[in-house]
């Protein structure tokens, strides 16, 4: 069983946090904080300009924030179809335990979040998705990254694992080569990480990489890379 303890950030959003690493899911600075200005303000909004779909895939899961915050950004119009990716998936009711209905403030946060949270993992290579939302398809697949199969190219890459301190696996040059197999030229990938070991990394994968300033009390920079077309 993992090691976990609910933690009350400064936006008044809950994470978690693993005690056998000692690190949190999200910033201690605010859960759907570091949500809102690393993966919707410079990602997803940022991929979806001109499109009417959109593929997102995110690496590390978590407590399905991302993924929540994500549906409830749908607008008329678009397609989102996701793909989420975690290797120690946190159950039903260890992701209800975050209460996000209560911080989220969207008249449909209750019942998107409670279909997130009890939409099955899949461990199978062929994922298929469910509607959680009007326009809005999910799949839940434990998987290491590495053997990650997705049945499309996606768009968008959320890349919110541990930080290389506690999980540098995650962050090897090998990762970033397999998820280049995975995403379509000209696609996208946002991470609250900004360490130059990473970041010199990605360049030399061929990656095109940029230094981005986060808003909202949080730390200076995150990086947005997008796979060359």
């Amino acid at each position: 069983m993992k090691p976990l303890q609910r933690i009350l950030t400064e936006d008044g959003s809950y994470t978690l946090k693993r005690e056998d690493l000692g690190e949190t899911y999200h910033s201690q600075k605010g859960a759907i904080t570091e949500s809102e200005h690393v993966y919707l303000s410079n990602g997803f909004r940022y991929a979806v300009q001109n499109k009417n779909r959109i593929a997102i895939a995110e690496i590390g899961f978590g407590t399905g924030l991302n993924a929540l915050l994500t549906a409830l950004e749908r607008h008329n119009g678009l397609e989102i179809i996701y793909y989420g990716i975690d290797t120690l998936p946190l159950d039903s009711s260890e992701m209800e335990a975050m209460h996000y209905e209560r911080t989220v403030i969207h008249p449909e946060a209750a019942a998107v979040f409670t279909k997130i949270a009890h939409l099955p993992w899949q461990f199978g290579e062929k994922p298929i998705t469910e509607a959680v939302r009007d326009g809005f398809q999910l799949a839940k697949i434990a998987v290491s990254v590495r053997n990650m199969q997705l049945p499309e190219k996606v768009d968008l890459i959320y890349y919110d694992t541990f930080a290389p301190k506690y999980q540098p696996e995650m962050w090897e040059p090998v990762v970033f080569e397999h998820l280049a197999t995975q995403i379509n030229p000209g696609g996208l990938l946002v991470t609250y990480c900004a360490q130059g070991k990473f970041r010199r990394n990605l360049q030399a994968l061929g990656w095109i990489v940029e230094r981005v300033q986060v808003a909202g009390g949080l730390k200076n920079e995150m990086i947005r890379a997008r796979y060359p077309e």
